[in-house]
């Protein structure tokens, strides 16, 4: 399928979403490379630019081909990529959020921030019905994310995901488009 969508420029106070090019090669393997992105999801840490390469290949494959939205984020204030979110398209006009930044831009709300667009993006441009994001049952910070986000708690998916060959707990949230229509 073929995704007859071009991939459209989100910019917010401190963020540029940009279409995902190699370009952003040496930014994003700074991100990827990092033991501390990789705590709480199924990817190994990158040892070097050609697992990166490859990724963002990827990425870049399935945007094209209509199944996800990627973007990199770019701190405005730098003009550095500090990292890629995007939306992944599920079955019955739904879809997951996913997003990866620099441990140097943790805590500021940058996830925040670049979520709330995607959201805002995947509700009035996809007319999507249902977004959700999964998280780890430790990862707190993405937990704290997704509340901010007005998402509702779900439950928890038991032994969903496998990271570092343990299988581990996932929660889950979602926000439907009426409720993003009437709180947003």
């Amino acid at each position: 399928m073929q995704n007859s969508y071009e991939l459209q420029k989100l910019e917010t106070k401190r963020l540029i979403l940009t279409k995902l090019e190699v370009s952003h090669l040496d930014d994003l393997f700074e991100v990827y490379s990092d033991p501390q992105t990789t705590t709480y999801v199924p990817r190994n840490v990158h040892e070097d630019k050609e697992e990166t390469r490859s990724l963002l290949e990827k990425m870049m494959e399935t945007t094209k081909e209509g199944k996800s939205f990627v973007w990199s984020v770019i701190f405005q204030e730098n003009q550095k990529a500090i990292g890629t979110c995007g939306i992944w398209l599920l079955p019955h006009s739904s879809a997951s959020l996913g997003a990866v930044i620099s441990p140097l831009y943790w805590g500021k709300g940058i996830i925040v921030e670049a979520s709330e667009e995607l959201i805002k993006f995947g509700f009035q441009e996809l007319s999507l019905n249902r977004i959700e994001g999964r998280c780890d049952v430790k990862n707190i910070a993405s937990e704290r994310v997704m509340q901010k986000l007005k998402m509702t708690y779900e439950g928890i998916l038991r032994q969903s995901v496998r990271i570092n060959d343990v299988y581990r707990d996932s929660k889950v949230y979602s926000l439907l488009k009426e409720e993003y229509n009437s709180a947003w």
